[in-house]
């Protein structure tokens, strides 16, 4: 079978479920491939090559790519290219291994696809995305994940599933989805973390602390001014750990982004409350000097019980936290502060997830995304004992919502 075209052509796309972080990521290899003039199609049968960026912090996610890439090797031209490249490649590779007509790809290693196209321009060489404006209004999505209605499954089964997805899609991304919208400029400042969180199987994916230096993140801020653009995003796994391993600190690119006397809105996004503690002094004067320019600070406390931050492995107590928030709401009532909180924890007590109640109760947070906790292979939680039901779990996430 033979087909005739123009241009050699592409399909790259992304789970449902990735994150905004993740989401430059997808747009940065669409960008790569249109830079070395390949054409973008939205037809998998007419593709030579086809990127799928998987994501695996979740087990619906994890069944959504498999089910994709199951459609896509019956879907796609014969002789054309599979590449699964995203955090499922390395959060549980295991699962990936029986799909040897792909070539299974870590985005870390992205850079091995120069050598199959023949890249003249090469991707260690292609900016960072800021925006994905190419991907929202281009790519028709062919492979609709619509696994309750393939399979043969009881109603109550069918409502319970539901339910669970909902949670684990919807309102896992109610928070982060705000920060991707076409008149937001995304600026990538690091990747990876310096954490242990017991229950993250992101940290598999991305490794330890990556920063950008700053006068690359300058450049890209200054690039999406002078494009118009008035609202930014900083964005990282760990936006607060920021420059650590280079350095330098989240307070010094504060300050120099601050600089800029541009009429602008700034989202800081993933900061994990450690850093909030440990640089209070110096961030509370740069959030009181620059409150019009602030949108918000989105701040993962998830639990409000110190048993449950102990055995996850974050490095603070909710007395720390609380002392912080409540001095920012005296001092910056117009803050605007959202959180998450992840529930079902194994052995999360009534009182601990009480704890969670009392601290949103008390703080009245902006927006708060609930995330419920899921098994996943190769983190510490994975081996803990005492899992909470999935009924409980259910129970306590709709108390908060």
């Amino acid at each position: 079978m033979q087909r005739s075209r123009k241009l050699k052509q592409f399909h790259v796309f992304g789970s449902k479920t990735i994150c905004p972080r993740r989401r430059l990521d997808v747009q940065k290899i669409y960008n790569y491939f249109k830079h070395n003039n390949w054409d973008f199609t939205d037809k998998i049968k007419d593709a030579d090559i086809i990127v799928f960026y998987t994501c695996g912090g979740f087990s619906s996610a994890e069944k959504e790519a498999i089910y994709i890439i199951k459609q896509l090797l019956k879907k796609k031209f014969e002789n054309s290219m599979v590449i699964i490249t995203g955090c499922l490649t390395k959060i549980n590779p295991s699962i990936l291994s029986k799909y040897d007509d792909c070539l299974i790809l870590p985005y870390q290693q992205f850079s091995a696809v120069d050598d199959l196209i023949n890249a003249k321009i090469k991707f260690n060489s292609v900016q960072d995305a800021n925006i994905n404006i190419q991907l929202q209004s281009n790519i028709k999505r062919k492979l609709n994940y619509k696994i309750i209605n393939r399979i043969n499954l009881s109603k109550r089964f069918i409502r319970k599933f539901s339910r669970y997805i909902i949670r684990k899609i919807v309102n896992r991304n109610k928070i982060e989805n705000l920060t991707f919208t076409e008149d937001t400029y995304n600026i990538m400042i690091s990747r990876g973390c310096l954490g242990n969180c017991t229950y993250c199987a992101i940290k598999l994916a991305h490794g330890k602390l990556k920063s950008k230096p700053i006068k690359n993140i300058l450049n890209e801020f200054k690039q999406g001014l002078e494009k118009g653009y008035t609202k930014f995003v900083l964005i990282g796994e760990d936006v607060g750990c920021y420059g650590l391993d280079i350095d330098t600190n989240v307070t010094i690119l504060l300050r120099k982004i601050f600089e800029h006397k541009h009429n602008f809105k700034l989202i800081i996004n993933d900061f994990n409350p450690q850093w909030l503690i440990r640089y209070y002094d110096q961030l509370l004067p740069i959030f009181q000097q620059n409150i019009d320019r602030i949108q918000d600070l989105r701040m993962p406390i998830q639990s409000g019980s110190n048993r449950i931050l102990k055995l996850m492995k974050r490095p603070y107590t909710i007395e720390q936290v609380k002392t912080c928030l409540r001095d920012l709401k005296e001092k910056l009532p117009q803050l605007k502060i959202y959180t998450h909180v992840l529930v079902g924890f194994p052995s999360e007590s009534e009182e601990d997830f009480n704890k969670s109640v009392q601290l949103i109760e008390e703080f009245n947070f902006e927006e708060i995304g609930i995330y419920l906790y899921d098994d996943r292979p190769m983190t510490e939680s994975f081996h803990m004992k005492n899992k909470i039901p999935s009924n409980i779990i259910n129970k306590r996430a709709n108390m908060l919502n």
